[in-house]
């Protein structure tokens, strides 16, 4: 899944969590490692639904720092805290 919005009119019905707990089953059953980048003013809202932010200083887009947040969701313990001492690099083109 790449880009999903919840319209402003149907907002504030729960509709977001919903969709996003049928998103965490699917990656935890599939045993799956599940990341996004998104903007500050969003990330409240992964983080109400069990996500967790990556260290901001160690993301890389297209080899320079983002400024977007990196979140992630069902990465095993021992690898969170690799994630967190490394540079993560992410290739877009």
């Amino acid at each position: 899944i790449d880009t999903v919005t919840i319209s402003k009119a149907f907002r504030k019905n729960n509709f977001g969590n919903l969709l996003m707990g049928f998103n965490n089953n699917f990656i935890k059953k599939k045993n799956y490692i599940g990341f996004l980048l998104c903007k500050k003013k969003i990330a409240k809202f992964y983080i109400n639904n069990n996500w967790k932010n990556m260290k901001k200083n160690n993301l890389y887009v297209d080899g320079k720092k983002s400024k977007l947040n990196g979140m992630y969701y069902n990465l095993p313990k021992k690898l969170q805290s690799e994630l967190n001492k490394n540079s993560f690099y992410i290739q877009t083109n």
